[in-house]
């Protein structure tokens, strides 16, 4: 049976079953992170499934974000980014800033820039991950990013990290000691470039 780094190499050669198996083999530790979070913080106003979501999407970020030159194991580093994906669900969740989908949102609701996907297309195969049309998005999306964030100075890429896992203006402010103008003004900055790439890639 191949290891995880041999099922790597496989996903990096577009084999989508070798992403499927590898995932198989690290749900019961997705899982596991779930209800350890869960149990934790009891959080109200997100249900265990959309952790447990978050937490693959932290799965899915590590595979593709590995590089062997990392200094870091392979196995460690997914599990780091299981843990962030669920923390960051549970700050935004805690922030007030996590909202839930209800009946008083219409199902025909447009949810991308260009109009093309719907709330309810969504809404009808809760896993994601199952998507091709969403996952390439998302896999595009991220890898823009990741390109965006690699060309910021190291202050502006971690008010970024910060945000993006639930941390306020003031928590930031703090952390860095840098002013929230300064911090908005990074935000929107990134806003921006993300904004001009997606219509780019149009």
């Amino acid at each position: 049976m191949p290891g995880d780094y041999e099922y790597l190499y496989m996903i990096r050669q577009n084999h989508t079953e070798a992403l499927t198996t590898l995932m198989n083999n690290y749900k019961g530790l997705i899982w596991k992170r779930t209800h350890v979070y869960w149990r934790m913080y009891s959080p109200q106003g997100i249900g265990i499934d959309d952790v447990f979501q978050n937490a693959s999407l932290g799965f899915i970020e590590a595979i593709y974000m590995y590089k062997e030159s990392m200094d870091v194991g392979l196995a460690h580093f997914i599990a780091i980014c299981i843990d962030s994906h669920i923390q960051s669900s549970l700050r935004k969740c805690r922030g007030k800033s996590y909202t839930l989908l209800d009946s008083k949102r219409s199902l025909d609701m447009t949810i991308n820039e260009d109009t093309s996907l719907f709330l309810s297309d969504i809404l009808i195969e809760k896993d994601v991950r199952k998507d091709p049309q969403f996952m390439s998005h998302y896999y595009e999306a991220l890898s823009d990013l990741n390109r965006i964030l690699d060309g910021l100075s190291e202050v502006d890429r971690t008010v970024y990290n910060l945000r993006e896992a639930g941390y306020s203006y003031v928590e930031i402010s703090e952390l860095l000691n840098i002013s929230k103008k300064q911090i908005d003004n990074t935000l929107q900055k990134v806003r921006r470039m993300v904004h001009k790439s997606s219509e780019c890639s149009k």
